[in-house]
């Protein structure tokens, strides 16, 4: 992302241990941070089970209880153990355009806007990508980590670069009957339509796909060589 990572602390409302070298530090239960300097470290104690942005939020969900940090948009998020060792960076844009990770170590996390097209590019530490909400046509760029691309059926003309066979491809929403048609559009490309009208494209790196998961459970790779799917 575009926003340089800051050292300056965080201000929050219900954190109040610190980590030895200052870092506010998650123990676990519910906990709000009200305001939230880009950049700035938050330490997590407890086993993290799931993130989420919601309503402009980042919400960090453990197995008892969540750290919601208010008010992320445009801002790195930098997730931290107690050791300082990094967890996950996470970034969502308001706004549509270029999304650059490129320069952020670890796991990330990176949303685009949901008002217009937007360009993703991933570090090589593994990564979340998902172009956002809006019905528009999303360029999302894998790097050398695993990587999962998140899109649906309803979520506009997407593409996906630099895709290895360990990476994931999550259609949240369609089944394999709303799957009107696949076409391999090249040795290394194939375009899956959906009876909304959408089509994504999968750029992949090597003679397997990835995983494409449907919103049923199923699993399924496209050969480049034979030109034939399988389950994955």
């Amino acid at each position: 992302p575009t926003t340089n990572p800051s050292t300056e602390p965080v201000i929050v409302s219900t954190l109040t241990e610190t980590t030895p070298t200052g870092t506010p530090l998650y123990t676990g239960g519910n906990a709000v941070v009200e305001e939230y300097t880009s950049g700035a470290p938050i330490a997590v104690e407890t086993q993290v089970a799931g993130v989420i942005f919601e309503n402009g939020n980042f919400v960090v969900q453990t197995e008892n209880g969540a750290m919601v940090i208010e008010n992320v948009m445009d801002k790195v998020i930098d997730l931290r153990d107690a050791a300082g060792n990094s967890i996950m960076k996470a970034y969502t844009s308001s706004t549509e355009g270029v999304v650059d990770g490129r320069g952020l170590d670890g796991f990330q996390i990176i949303a685009g806007a949901n008002n217009g097209s937007n360009i993703i590019f991933t570090g090589d530490g593994g990564s979340q990508l998902w172009g956002g909400e809006g019905n528009f046509a999303d360029a999302l760029v894998g790097g050398n980590g695993v990587d999962n691309f998140i899109c649906g059926m309803y979520q506009g003309l997407d593409n996906f670069f630099n895709v290895s066979s360990d990476d994931a491809v999550n259609l949240l929403d369609a089944n394999l009957s709303d799957i009107v048609g696949t076409l391999a559009v090249n040795d290394d490309t194939i375009a899956i339509g959906f009876s909304s009208g959408n089509v994504i494209m999968i750029q992949s790196t090597e003679l397997l796909s990835a995983a494409i998961t449907l919103a049923d459970g199923s699993s399924w790779r496209f050969n480049h060589t034979t030109k034939t799917w399988q389950t994955a």
